[in-house]
């Protein structure tokens, strides 16, 4: 079966970018006194609303309000068709009536029971029905996954293949998703194969729709209509189904949301566990507006992915043909077939010129029509939505009527990681926090459980027990006023009496009930018998139930709430009509691109014809070499050939000798950990005896309260990250943690708080002290050294040193793995569980002279004498820092380069930027030696290169040297991330590609490129590169720019003394081809006695049938390129990625 590919939001990604561009141009001179000088939100929020914070605070929790009869009328609740020409600019609607009545209506506020049944009415289509669908995104998944987890029958191609068959048409318009085409591509091009049908020529017909004002804008709609050829019934009706589910992956699940298992055997879960959302069906005459809506679309005169090269977009349509109108002979307005009311609202952007058949002014109807609902209500609003960020006019009227609410209940998503940079989590911040100040006890938000990893997707209002709203609408101002979207909004004809004593209607009583079943675990009877506000205190009762899947939404004002402006806002969640003045025709033309609003039109066009000349240049032929036919070549075995001099060191240092660390040393006995779990072991073990007279020196970039040995200890009673350290403090050990001041992740806050409050020791008064490090050339950079010294506080003893950790792994979540990658239950329950199914990373433990050169590098960045968080306010970042003291230098008798512990010699390598004029005491005009010892090592490449890493992108002096080396070798074998998440949506996609492209092309059978498979959900964050069986570097450093030039890192690259025969018949050192072999075996599952036993090539060669079965971990990793590359310019690069260069 077809496994989807993530999807990937055109909206999301281009606000990310768009923050990065701006940010530059803020000020030359970023300091936080920028952010907190108008640190006000009660100040600024609120410039475009009519309400002001602080005017009064209502503490009622709704008790003391009596219930109102609501309004139950639906005109009462509707637009009048006046309203809606308002909201098009004073256009008259055409197509679709003011409101329809008579239409049975059926909601499903659970997915499973969307796609039951639209499965069954799909599969119950016949000879000249038609299938209208319009999309935002698609993907091959089965529609019934409970009953058919292979979509064998309800696949989503299966599906319309069987409806062309039976003689119907099937025609699908989908959003053109720039930012990830690959599983719309896959459905587009699944659909358009689908041959004519044998009964009467029926066709099934797919196209991409990019008619959207710009490139961060989509078309949203989720509607199906399933409607006959011709009808001459009297009352004969079209069916419609809307509401917030697409027939993609993620989207099936049960009421329960405990279906993980399922969902991934049919290849639904993509990110989240479980998909809280809601859809309805219609049957009657509203389904015609339904249909009316899209047809406008399909048949506009300006058809859409015009202009665009397929060689780099892949979104070209097929011929197509407009289509006829719906032809039934029944009413359009009014049905005997059920007891519901239907008004449709749309939005229609108002600044894009190609709307003019249907919307030549844009429509806001949709935002009108809620405005009005929100200011009927008279007892409680409802609201489940992914987003609920501010919206002024949507804002203004929920203050207006919160007075004489009982309650206002909320259910959102939280923000995910990337919509943080782009500013949703202080839009939503900014929505909440006035009422929850003015009305406390009346306004109630919840979101679900975090370990649960459930997402809300709904777009649903209900209002009083009478009014339902359900759609495609976001509550956000893209929806709004921006995006394409459509909503249905129902008033029922049926009324019921309900425990509190008034009269209310049937169907919305009904969903409101159900949902409130979903959130609160209660059943349907009890909730029935509720009045409105006992049952909205269950969701109180809920939150704090660990059973339950909801808990209390929090979101606290944070520093970075204050750095978006509102021209950025614009970009992630445009509010048009207030633009509607400008002239589209100052904006780019169409046919080159949309994302005028960001990048000059000159610019853009010059980059589009680059791109588009270069794509057609060609490259030469390469070399067809598998590297079979390079004899292979004894390897340099000595640590001189690999490591830099001292020269060296201090060219990297901008002429500035390096103190405190040697050259190299040898003598070294080192532990490698090819998987986490090896790594955890090891430190509990090491630490666990730690005690009087040792301390421990951490440097970290994240840390979390896990337990290091969940196998063992779940719960961390032993082996938790705080008793851990409570255990070295009361045997007086001392301990010092130097942590990145992590803008964006708090668990470190939590571990900084636990730290700092451990009491001294009983002992000697030995203490804790976890310290923030914000000590950055820019906001973007980072402190990225991940190590861990343990050492005496004086040794006199003649070989004694101290003991190092040195790698990829930090003490926090998500990390804690083995090699098997099958332990994501007790990774569930040991709380180490974040993001990732499992993890892989890399790690090594030095006893020997190279630890003193690690604590030496932790020492020399605490004790600096410019103090780290200076000026950081504490109510608004929580990264201020105790009172400390300097720490005494190592007070070892032993040799600082030499020792006879072990036979590895290491050469402690770093990277710190030249433009941070504060590393005055340690390297004052940067360090780069960590770049100029991997340049090196590249260069002495004979036989092959293994790299594993967390990102693989374009850095200029690496490629240059891999390129250089590659007609010598047999094989580079790349075992990467896919770009994911932050990365991908901040061009690391694009800088891949830019890196293995040109490899790729040259040595196409050579060089290899892996990573694991999409199902897994496995996090690759190893920086390990491996030459020759010889050479090993493993440390905190990325093969990026960032992490070459700008961010602190810090590598240990290792040469072995002890050496072996290897079966290519040349001698190799023994740790080196030890850790290779254990990390083939990880990847490819092959055994370490028969890897062991092969030559290199025949070990490299069970990579590729590794990633053929679907049983391993591996597939095959392609960095393809886009067109939307092109707005990553070099000014965004130099924000996510930075190459920090300077003239010393």
């Amino acid at each position: 079966m077809d496994v989807c590919t993530p999807r990937r939001s055109t909206r999301l990604a281009l606000a990310l970018l768009y923050v990065l561009t701006i940010l530059p141009t803020l000020s030359t001179a970023w300091s936080f006194n920028f952010f907190f000088d108008d640190a006000s939100d009660e100040t600024n929020l609120r410039k475009d609303s009519k309400y002001r914070e602080n005017e009064y605070v209502d503490l009622s929790d709704g008790t003391d309000i009596d219930v109102t009869q609501p309004l139950l009328k639906p005109m009462d609740w509707f637009l009048t068709e006046k309203e809606i020409t308002a909201s098009r600019g004073g256009i008259p609607r055409n197509g679709l009536e003011t409101y329809t009545s008579g239409n049975k209506v059926t909601v499903y506020t659970v997915t499973n029971e969307f796609y039951s049944a639209i499965s069954k009415e799909l599969h119950a289509t016949k000879e000249g029905d038609r299938v209208l669908h319009a999309a935002w995104d698609t993907c091959l998944i089965p529609l019934e996954a409970d009953i058919d987890p292979t979509g064998k029958t309800t696949r989503f191609d299966v599906v319309f293949k069987g409806i062309v068959e039976r003689g119907g048409s099937v025609n699908i318009l989908s959003w053109t998703n720039h930012l990830f085409p690959a599983q719309n591509i896959k459905a587009r091009d699944a659909i358009n194969e689908i041959s004519p049908s044998l009964v009467n020529g029926a066709k099934a017909i797919y196209i991409f729709d990019d008619r959207v004002p710009l490139l961060t804008s989509s078309h949203h709609q989720k509607g199906t209509i399933i409607a006959k050829n011709k009808s001459t019934g009297k009352d004969e009706h079209p069916i419609a189904y809307v509401g917030g589910i697409d027939l993609t992956n993620d989207r099936w699940d049960t009421i329960y949301h405990n279906n993980s298992v399922l969902r991934e055997a049919a290849h639904i879960f993509f990110r989240s566990k479980g998909w809280i959302d809601a859809h309805l069906r219609i049957h009657g005459p509203a389904a015609k507006g339904i249909a009316a809506n899209f047809l406008q679309r399909w048949n506009s005169d300006y058809k859409p992915s015009t202009g665009i090269d397929d060689s780099l977009f892949r979104f070209t349509n097929p011929d197509y043909e407009k289509l006829p109108p719906i032809d039934y002979a029944s009413s359009n307005t009014s049905s005997k077939l059920g007891n519901q009311n239907v008004q449709i609202v749309r939005t229609f952007s108002c600044i894009y010129k190609h709307y003019k058949e249907f919307a030549p002014r844009g429509e806001q109807s949709l935002l009108k029509a809620r405005i009005k609902a929100l200011k009927n209500a008279k007892n409680f609003i409802y609201i489940e939505d992914q987003y609920f960020t501010y919206v002024p006019e949507l804002f203004d009227a929920l203050m207006e009527v919160l007075p004489r609410l009982q309650r206002l209940v909320v259910v959102l998503q939280p923000s995910i990681a990337l919509l943080k940079p782009a500013g949703y989590e202080k839009y939503v911040y900014d929505m909440i926090n006035p009422m929850k100040k003015m009305f406390p006890n009346k306004v109630q938000i919840y979101t679900p459980k975090t370990e649960l990893n459930l997402y809300v997707h709904t777009k649903l209002v209900i209002i009083d027990d009478v009014y339902v709203s359900l759609g495609s609408a976001n509550w956000n101002r893209r929806s709004m006023t921006s995006d394409s979207e459509l909503n249905t909004n129902v008033v029922d004809d049926e009324t019921v009496e309900s425990p509190d004593g008034i009269t209310v209607l049937k169907l919305a009583r009904d969903m409101r009930i159900r949902k409130f079943m979903e959130m609160t675990g209660l059943s349907y009877d009890k909730l029935n018998k509720m009045k409105f506000i006992d049952a909205a205190d269950q969701f109180r009762l809920a939150a704090i139930d660990e059973s339950s899947i909801i808990m209390n939404f929090v979101v606290k004002d944070t520093w970075y709430f204050h750095t978006p402006i509102d021209t950025i806002r614009g970009q992630v969640d445009p509010q048009e009509f207030s633009i509607c003045h400008i002239s589209i025709d100052m904006l780019c033309p169409r046919s080159v691109t949309t994302f005028s609003n960001v990048l000059p039109c000159a610019v853009i066009l010059f980059v589009a014809f680059v791109s588009s000349t270069t794509a057609r240049q060609g490259v030469d032929k390469g070399d067809p070499s598998d590297g079979s036919d390079v004899a292979i070549d004894q390897p340099l075995t000595e640590a001189t050939d690999w490591f830099l001099t001292e020269q060296e060191i201090t060219d990297s240092r901008g002429g500035a000798p390096r103190d405190g660390l040697s050259v190299y040393t040898e003598g070294n006995a080192i532990t490698s950990f090819t998987v986490p779990n090896e790594f955890f072991n090891s430190v509990y073990d090491d630490l666990s005896v730690v005690g009087d007279g040792q301390r421990v020196l951490i440097t970290a970039y994240e840390s979390a309260l896990i337990p290091f040995k969940p196998d063992v200890d779940v719960s961390g009673a032993t082996t938790g990250y705080q008793n851990v350290f409570a255990g070295i403090v009361e045997r007086g050990g001392q301990v010092n943690i130097l942590s990145w001041a992590n803008l964006l992740e708090r668990s470190s806050v939590e571990v900084r708080n636990v730290i700092n409050s451990l009491p001294p020791s009983p002992v000697n008064d030995a203490r804790a002290l976890f310290i923030f490090d914000d000590r950055l050339s820019t906001i973007s950079s980072s402190h990225h050294q991940k190590t861990i010294v343990i050492a005496a506080t004086s040794s006199s003893g003649h070989d004694d040193h101290p003991v190092a950790y040195v790698g990829g792994i930090d003490l926090t979540n998500d990390r804690w793995d083995n090699i098997y990658h099958n332990s994501s239950t007790l990774r569930d329950a040991g709380g180490i569980t974040k993001d990732f199914k499992g993890w892989i990373d890399g790690h090594i433990r030095i006893h020997g002279p190279a630890a003193k050169d690690v604590a030496n590098n932790h020492l020399s960045r605490w004790n600096s004498d410019y103090m780290p968080t200076r000026g950081l306010e504490d109510d608004m970042l929580s990264f201020n820092n105790p009172p400390y003291y300097k720490l005494d230098p190592l007070d070892y008798a032993s040799s600082t380069n030499k020792s006879t512990l072990g036979k590895q010699s290491v050469q402690i390598v770093r990277t710190f930027s030249c433009k941070y004029e504060h590393y005055t005491e340690f390297a004052p005009h940067g360090e780069t030696s960590l770049l100029q010892a991997r340049i090196k090592a590249i260069q002495n490449a004979r036989n092959y290169i293994y790299i594993e890493d967390q990102y693989f992108i374009l850095v200029p002096e690496l490629l240059d040297a891999l390129l250089m080396v590659m007609p010598r070798l047999q094989h580079v074998i790349v075992v990467a991330q896919a770009p994911v998440g932050d990365a991908a949506y901040s061009g690391y996609e694009k800088y891949l590609h830019d890196m293995v492209s040109p490899l790729k092309k040259k040595y196409p059978n050579k060089f290899k490129v892996y990573t694991t498979k999409r199902k897994l959900n496995l996090y690759i964050h190893s920086k390990i590169v491996i030459i020759d069986d010889v050479y090993l570097s493993i440390g905190s450093a990325n093969w990026n720019r960032r992490s070459m030039t700008s961010d602190s890192e810090l590598n240990a690259n290792v040469v072995d003394q002890d050496t072996i025969k290897s079966p290519d018949g040349i001698t190799v050192n023994k740790l080196a081809r030890d850790f290779r072999i254990r990390k083939f075996h990880e990847m490819t599952g092959v055994s370490y006695d028969k890897l062991d036993a092969m030559t290199f090539l025949d070990a490299a060669a069970q990579f590729d049938v590794a990633a053929a079965d679907d049983m391993s971990l591996l597939q095959i990793l392609s960095a393809k390129t886009y067109l939307y590359h092109i707005v990553f310019l070099d000014s965004i690069r130099q924000q996510v990625d930075p190459q920090d260069t300077c003239n010393t």
